[in-house]
């Protein structure tokens, strides 16, 4: 499996877990996960080319794995938003 479907899979999952916890605020666990993606694209893509197509990518990125989040909250794989 490439770094990147991991990186998705994994972030993803330990974000749904944060956004399941009810103290914890379902905005602020998306901003967790988002900046936890982004910061594991930096580190192993170098920017190459325009800025901002390598800053676009890393945002999709970001979206990728936040539905990845959702998609296992949806599943047995990790419990719902809001759920503990």
């Amino acid at each position: 499996m490439e770094w990147q479907a991991a990186t998705v899979m994994l972030v993803g999952w330990f974000g749904q877990n944060l956004k399941a916890i009810k103290e914890f605020p379902t905005w602020l666990a998306q901003l967790c996960i988002a900046v936890a993606t982004f910061a594991c694209y930096a580190l192993v893509t170098p920017p190459s080319g325009p800025i901002n197509t390598w800053v676009m990518n890393g945002v999709g990125w970001c979206f990728q794995t936040l539905g990845a989040a959702s998609v296992m909250g949806n599943t047995p794989l990790a419990p719902k938003t809001d759920s503990h």
